[in-house]
């Protein structure tokens, strides 16, 4: 058996589409207790686009995202040149808004899994709500519907 191959988009917009790119090479969703995280087999997800410029957009705007947040991480975990709170705050006031933006031009569906996991780690473990966002399902290449509801592996004890 081959690497699975999921399909960002809606069922409309991958039978629409001209041309298909693939986005990241992630790991597959695997279920825990009914709901799925990223972590299962390497896989890879690919998005539906109309055109190669519409593809262009969307990587630079999704690499800006995923750039944006690996260097927060980078300097609050590794670099120790940000704190706690400063980690938070530039996730909750400088990544949030961007990531909204993304997901009102492009579409929740067109999310990749491993942002879904961060966006829903932020909700819980920044914004203190148990009200994650609820994605859409993910399609596979064989067109089988995968019920994809992230939440994260754990919540962070800040009860120090």
């Amino acid at each position: 058996m081959g690497v699975p191959e999921y399909l960002l988009g809606t069922p409309e917009k991958n039978k629409k589409a001209r041309t298909r790119g693939i986005v990241s090479v992630t790991r597959s969703p695997k279920e825990t207790e009914g709901k799925l995280f990223s972590g299962g087999d390497k896989a890879l997800m690919f998005a539906p686009m109309n055109n190669l410029n519409e593809w262009s957009w969307y990587c630079n705007e999704l690499s800006e995202l995923k750039c944006m947040l690996a260097d927060l991480k980078w300097a609050y975990i590794h670099e120790g040149t940000l704190s706690e709170h400063n980690y938070m705050m530039r996730v909750a006031y400088d990544f949030n808004p961007l990531m909204y933006k993304f997901i009102s031009k492009w579409g929740k569906d067109m999310v990749p899994i491993d942002l879904r996991v961060a966006i829903n780690d932020i909700e819980i473990n920044v914004f203190d709500t148990e009200h994650v966002t609820d994605w859409p399902k993910l399609a596979l290449h064989e067109e089988t519907m995968l019920p994809h509801n992230n939440t994260p592996y754990k919540q962070i004890n800040r009860t120090m």
